[in-house]
């Protein structure tokens, strides 16, 4: 990392290789190699983060949500995020 550093203050054009798919880093005639976890290699080959990878499921955490009892929390709109208190009467 420090040989990549140097390099790049020295020249700020200087090109640096990465390939996330084999695992290096390439520059100045050199290669370095470097392990990522299955998890962030699928995230970063697919150009997801957390998000777009909740997202992927709106339609199944929708449905879920319009099956969900009206009293508990919800995420629909419309609906209280916090269910409301009842009064003594509601709940007789």
């Amino acid at each position: 990392m420090d040989t990549l550093m140097v390099a790049a203050e020295r020249d700020p054009s200087f090109e640096v290789t990465v390939d996330v798919a084999v695992g290096t880093v390439g520059a100045g005639g050199a290669v370095w190699e470097f392990d990522l976890d299955e998890r962030t290699l699928w995230l970063l080959l697919n150009g997801y983060d957390d998000i777009a990878v909740t997202l992927r499921e709106a339609e199944s955490i929708a449905a879920y949500e319009t099956s969900r009892p009206y009293w508990l929390p919800s995420l629909r709109k419309g609906h209280a995020a916090v269910p409301r208190a009842h009064t003594a009467q509601e709940t007789t």
